[in-house]
């Protein structure tokens, strides 16, 4: 007669098999978790949100002034896939007073952290005297981003 002796430690983990509609309950969960997350970051992309804070200097982004009307910096990287269609919308939306500025965060550290940057491109938009009014995260939308830049003027 032979007998079969139960193991014990990491074999007993084997023993007895999770069912398949066990596993297949918690691996839809977790997409199911993973596309809600998903759905309510995108949401956020490319949306403006009024910001308040201290006015930069123009020296802070390498440039000899900011622009009569608005200036919308850019914050980038070199290897930020995204940044050339948020530059494109920035285009489409500057008025004959107002300037973009692309600043490069990997030689502009302290502009990622003032603002808490967390990914790239986002645009940061100031008065003329150097003071931020919005913020966008991702590539801006052109209708809404015209309405926030009317909005901060008819304010300013």
């Amino acid at each position: 007669m032979v007998r079969h002796r139960r193991r014990s430690g990491c074999g007993a983990l084997y023993a007895h098999p999770m069912p398949l509609t066990q596993a297949l309950a918690i691996v839809a969960g977790i997409v199911v978790v993973a596309l809600v997350l998903g759905l309510v970051w995108q949401r956020g992309q490319g949306r403006s949100r009024s910001v308040e804070g201290q006015p930069l200097a123009p020296a802070e982004v390498g440039t000899a002034r900011f622009a009569d009307g608005l200036t919308l910096l850019l914050l980038t990287t070199r290897t930020c896939g995204r940044c050339p269609a948020a530059r494109r919308v920035l285009d489409g939306a500057l008025r004959t007073d107002d300037l973009r500025i692309d600043v490069d965060l990997e030689r502009h550290p302290a502009i990622a952290e003032r603002f808490g940057v967390l990914q790239t491109p986002t645009t940061i938009v100031l008065d003329r005297t150097g003071a931020p009014r919005a913020r966008i995260a991702g590539v801006p939308e052109p209708a809404p981003l015209r309405q926030q830049l009317d909005r901060i003027l008819e304010h300013a």
